[in-house]
């Protein structure tokens, strides 16, 4: 592994990790009912940077797009599940607490990064995904064999109904 490679393995975990104090803060969750593992956050980190320089190396991809980060970090977030209830009382304490934890978080952090990319872009409006769909997409990555392509393909469709929702609207 080289110095890039530790930097930005390093630098995906610090941000995943501050990712995962904002969503508590924005599903307005204790903390003390969840555990984060620190060591397989970071196996997420690597595991997506491997991925990431496969694509660069195998498949001559210099830069890689937002739906691409997306697909890969959620695939490996939900595949490592590096986040555990300490209490299963939070589901009964709070229904609006989320239910597939680590699959309500990927989905969380890759709307933020492809809600980046749009504002990068130009675009004012983000990602929005309507109830019954994030339902889906939630039981989807519990429960279903899915890979980082497909992902990337589904987020892909979201952005560009958000980006023909924003041109129709303008």
């Amino acid at each position: 592994m080289s110095d890039t490679d530790g930097i930005n393995i390093t630098s995906t975990a610090r941000l995943l990790f501050n990712d995962y104090y904002g969503f508590l803060r924005r599903f307005k969750v204790d903390n003390s009912l969840y555990s984060l593992n620190h060591y397989i956050l970071r196996d997420v980190a690597t595991h997506y940077w491997r991925d990431v320089e496969r694509l660069h190396h195998f498949h001559n991809m210099p830069l890689i797009d937002s739906r691409k980060i997306a697909g890969y970090l959620a695939y490996w977030i939900c595949k490592l599940r590096p986040i555990n209830v300490v209490n299963h009382r939070v589901y009964l304490m709070d229904t609006d607490t989320p239910k597939y934890i680590n699959e309500t978080f990927a989905v969380y952090v890759v709307c933020g990064r492809i809600n980046s990319a749009l504002a990068a872009n130009g675009y004012k409006c983000g990602v929005v995904i309507d109830n019954k769909t994030l339902d889906s997409l939630l039981y989807t990555l519990k429960y279903r064999a899915t890979s980082g392509d497909t992902l990337t393909l589904f987020f892909e469709m979201v952005e560009q109904g958000t980006r023909h929702l924003v041109s129709v609207k303008t």
